[in-house]
């Protein structure tokens, strides 16, 4: 352990770069014998434990090669105690690991291996490393690999030239991706960066084998949402009235689509907006993918609107909170958002503990004794410091340091 941190005290503060490559080395020679011997070399959990803790608070950069694996290692390392994860995926966790250490160790090879092997950290290396980049090694990942980020294949196909190859690559990546939110995000993306494609698409004078929409996304929906973009957005603010430009297209997926522009756009909350992030908060529309011998389940707009809310700033993030019923639509939705919805929601409006206490005492004042609902009536108690305390039928709420006195 001594050795990792004296490596990487060198390499960080006093920009020793061999120091930084041996320390590369030494951990990826450790994955690496992992991988071989399928369990992870006597001590190493320990010692790379320690070595975090060593570190005293510092923050790991996904910006720095030693440290983006350093990062990728200790994902690995948690995947691995909690004994949920595959073989597969343990390999899979391990091998983008090691990746970035290879860069930093050999980067002429490891730009000659990206010719035939592309990888999904590999986007997030060459931003680091910059030069060549290996396109078509890329491309072909993306399409063969639709589990690949969605707002990662975004951000590279957005990086390309507008032409007609780029708009062949979306395509095909559009209709390679089976999950029908995802395809909406693209339809989005190009409704934000792609207009004249969309307006070809849709005039009667345009070009049908400029591009082709994807079975499943209905044309009337397209135009709904062309006309909107047109016309009821103005300097990044959406109209208040945005539904009237709804007629004749699907509900669910043209709010869940405006939803993923205004992510796209990075605009700011105007009151239109903040209106859609309130109404998207209590749609509870499902969206299911198989894989293998699972079903995963998606709630869209739900999910997408608690995103929302994360990347306001605090201010801003107070004042939707004050001026929508977000918080009211929460409780009121509570335990039917499924996981990944309710902890994304949870997570951004705990940022403001007052407000969601003030809401959650209303909430248990009419708690119905529903399981599911005050476990989670539970959680959010217990993300802002707080106890739900049932005595002889009284229901309140005290704050846990209060208990422990």
């Amino acid at each position: 352990m001594a050795v990792f941190v004296q490596s990487y005290l060198a390499y960080r503060d006093g920009g020793d770069v061999e120091a930084g490559r041996e320390l590369a080395g030494l951990i990826y020679r450790l994955l690496s014998q992992w991988l071989e011997q399928e369990k992870p070399p006597p001590d190493f959990l320990d010692q790379f434990d320690a070595f975090l803790e060593a570190l005293d608070g510092r923050t790991l950069s996904p910006e720095d090669l030693l440290e983006l694996g350093l990062l990728h290692c200790a994902e690995a390392i948690a995947g691995y105690r909690s004994d949920e994860e595959s073989d597969e995926s343990m390999r899979f966790y391990l091998n983008e690991a090691r990746l970035p250490l290879f860069a930093l160790i050999e980067e002429n090879a490891y730009r000659m291996l990206k010719r035939f092997d592309f990888s999904e950290i590999d986007f997030q290396i060459f931003e680091i490393i910059q030069g060549p980049f290996p396109h078509e090694s890329a491309q072909n990942f993306l399409l063969e690999n639709e589990w690949v980020d969605v707002w990662l294949t975004l951000r590279y196909v957005d990086s390309l030239p507008a032409s007609e190859l780029d708009l062949d690559l979306l395509e095909r990546l559009m209709e390679r991706r089976s999950a029908e939110h995802e395809r909406l995000i693209m339809l989005a993306y190009m409704l934000f960066a792609r207009r004249e494609v969309i307006w070809e698409l849709l005039s009667q004078s345009g070009r049908p084998d400029l591009f082709q929409l994807p079975p499943g996304i209905p044309l009337s929906l397209v135009a709904s949402l062309y006309e909107l973009t047109e016309h009821g957005i103005q300097d990044g603010q959406l109209r208040v009235d945005y539904s009237t430009f709804q007629a004749g297209a699907p509900r669910e997926p043209w709010l869940f689509c405006l939803l993923a522009y205004f992510e796209i756009s990075q605009a700011g909350p105007a009151p239109g907006w903040l209106g859609l992030i309130e109404e998207c908060s209590g749609i509870l529309w499902t969206c299911s993918i198989h894989e293998e011998d699972q079903t995963i389940d998606y709630q869209p707009c739900a999910e997408y609107a608690a995103a929302a809310l994360a990347r306001l700033s605090d201010d801003e993030l107070l004042l939707a909170l004050q001026t929508s019923r977000v918080l009211p639509v929460f409780f009121s939705r509570l335990e039917a958002y499924n996981a990944e919805a309710f902890q994304a929601f949870l997570s951004a409006l705990a940022r403001h503990p007052a407000l969601l206490l003030a809401e959650l005492e209303l909430a248990i004042e009419s708690d119905d004794r529903n399981r599911p609902r005050r476990l989670r009536l539970a959680a959010c108690a217990d993300a802002i410091g707080y106890a739900i305390i049932r005595r002889r039928g009284n229901v309140s709420l005290v704050k846990r340091d209060e208990l422990s006195s």
